[in-house]
């Protein structure tokens, strides 16, 4: 698993493997569309190092776990947030991210407006450079 980790360009990384994840991780791989999973969670870890999916055993709040994924390489990274709308949580204007699309439930919300409510369920789709994204994550996993 590791040597293929280390080969991953253009991939997405996911973090986490709640609710949102599980249902992410399954629409990616159906497309097959390559992506690693960060989960601190060895339950979580188990049940999906046994369908053949890439996962890191690390803390997704530390840098040294997004370089193993290879942010510097990745399309994207995949975390929630939940509770503020985009405008409010300051998406673009402080991380400089841009969000495409809303996954809510089983349906794709393209071109999301700025009042946009972030739901619990919610799977952002968010674009920009590595160090935002980076960013990005550590908000949305904060505990604040």
């Amino acid at each position: 698993m590791e040597r293929e980790i280390g080969r991953l360009d253009g991939h997405y990384i996911l973090c986490g493997m709640g609710p949102v994840g599980r249902s992410v991780a399954r629409e990616l791989a159906r497309k097959p569309v390559p992506f690693v999973v960060l989960e601190n969670a060895e339950t979580k870890r188990q049940r999906f190092a046994t369908e053949n999916c890439l996962v890191i055993a690390r803390d997704v709040t530390e840098e040294a776990t997004l370089r193993h994924a290879q942010i510097d390489r990745a399309r994207g990274l995949i975390a929630a947030t939940t509770g503020k709308t985009i405008e409010s949580s300051r998406i673009r204007p402080e991380r400089g991210v841009i969000v495409p699309a809303i996954k809510r439930r089983e349906a794709m919300h393209f071109n999301p407006a700025p009042d946009e409510r972030i739901e619990p369920d919610d799977c952002l789709m968010a674009m920009g450079e590595p160090a935002e994204l980076r960013q990005l994550e550590l908000t949305a996993t904060s505990k604040s």
